[in-house]
């Protein structure tokens, strides 16, 4: 699977927004959507990773269906990330040696790390829902 890489735009919208919006796959189909407020990294350009903390039913969606669509915006520019990719749950020592991290394992278990598939743009001008080419 090709893999798209975030460029320095994206990096700093998801950085600097203190909510993005996350969506897994219920077992029916419909979305599960919920605000991802709390701690949140880039563990590289292809990877993205959310501290997990009562994702309880996002982990079951996981779990059966590794899809996760993220949406990353900035209320303020009027411009906007559709990001999709695949999640796993992993152990948070694992997470602070693979990505050389400060993962606070004293907080959390466990971290979702979401690989990055595809980016498109999302309200972005011109270029609104055109797929990202990095």
């Amino acid at each position: 699977m090709k893999i798209t890489k975030m460029n320095e735009e994206i990096r700093d919208m998801f950085r600097e927004q203190p909510v993005n919006v996350m969506v897994t796959l219920n077992e029916d189909g419909s979305p599960h959507i919920i605000c991802t407020s709390g701690e949140k990294w880039i563990g590289d350009d292809e990877h993205i990773i959310f501290a997990r903390w009562q994702m309880n039913k996002t982990g079951e969606n996981i779990s059966r269906d590794d899809s996760v669509y993220l949406f990353v915006f900035d209320a303020e520019e009027t411009k906007s990330f559709q990001i999709h990719g695949r999640g796993k749950f992993v152990d948070g020592e694992k997470i602070k040696k693979e990505y050389n991290l400060d993962f606070p394992t004293g907080r959390y278990e466990e971290g979702l790390v979401v690989e990055i598939s595809n980016i498109y743009y999302g309200q972005y001008g011109d270029r609104t829902n055109q797929k990202f080419e990095g």
